[in-house]
């Protein structure tokens, strides 16, 4: 695999990872549920509300 090939794959993945990021704070909004994340090595349930999904969005729309 050539270096380009490579950071083409690295780039979809990351692109990938961030609408799969967005869909889990979808979801979680529609179940009123939290979503884990790690933050500075801790576990954290963060709870996502609409204006956390617009501005993630907007922090992503590369990737959409």
């Amino acid at each position: 695999m050539t270096k380009e090939t490579n950071n083409e794959m690295l780039t979809l993945i990351e692109k990938a990872l961030k609408r799969s990021a967005l869909q889990a704070r979808e979801t979680a909004l529609q179940t009123n549920t939290p979503i884990v994340i790690k933050v500075d090595g801790k576990v954290q349930h963060v709870k996502v509300t609409e204006q956390d999904i617009k501005k993630y969005r907007e922090s992503i729309k590369d990737a959409l």
